[in-house]
């Protein structure tokens, strides 16, 4: 299954979980406050058994589709390289995505020590997405810096996954230490 549509379906049975919630939040309460509702309940519940077992189907089928989900974003993010091997056979390694996430956060604390840095790795058909948060680094310094970051990258990761891979990096930089307080400008 595709990754949009993975998470198209993630967001819609979240909508429905929220929505259910807010619902039997609702009916709870007005039960609680109105006598006439109360009855009305109680009597539907009486004279609509068939109506009461398609509830729990549904009910039981969003449950179904919450487990699932759960199951589903639990498993591991596999990248696969193919390699070339002797004569024109490929052999295809599958390797974990947290094995890559890894060997950047290495280099990452490699490069920045004593700061704080954010990253998060995407693995999309042969191409590896990074999208990482850099401490404050002067304007005319940022593309120099992204240039030789991208090169070790690069180099990083033919190393460790033993193939050039292409690697797509956006960067984010905080803003500059400053005043916080408007009167300090």
């Amino acid at each position: 299954m595709s990754t949009i549509l993975m998470r198209f379906l993630s967001h819609c049975l979240n909508f429905l979980i929220a929505l259910f919630f807010a619902l039997v939040g609702l009916i709870c309460l007005l039960i609680y406050f109105s006598f006439e509702i109360r009855t009305a309940v109680v009597s539907f519940i009486l004279e609509s058994p068939t109506l009461i077992a398609l509830y729990g189907i549904v009910f039981l089928l969003i449950g179904f589709a919450s487990g699932l989900n759960a199951i589903l974003a639990m498993r591991k993010r596999i990248y696969s390289i193919h390699i070339a091997s002797e004569g024109s056979a490929t052999v295809d390694v599958d390797v974990d995505e947290a094995m890559i996430e890894q060997t950047i956060n290495a280099y990452w604390k490699k490069l920045f020590p004593k700061q704080n840095y954010s990253c998060a790795v995407v693995l999309k058909g042969q191409t590896i997405h990074i999208e990482a948060n850099f401490p404050y680094i002067q304007p005319a310094e940022r593309l120099p810096m992204i240039e030789n970051i991208k090169v070790d990258l690069l180099q990083l990761l033919e190393n460790t996954l033993g193939k050039p891979q292409k690697i797509e990096l956006a960067a984010h930089f905080h803003i500059p230490p400053g005043p916080t307080d408007p009167k300090d400008v």
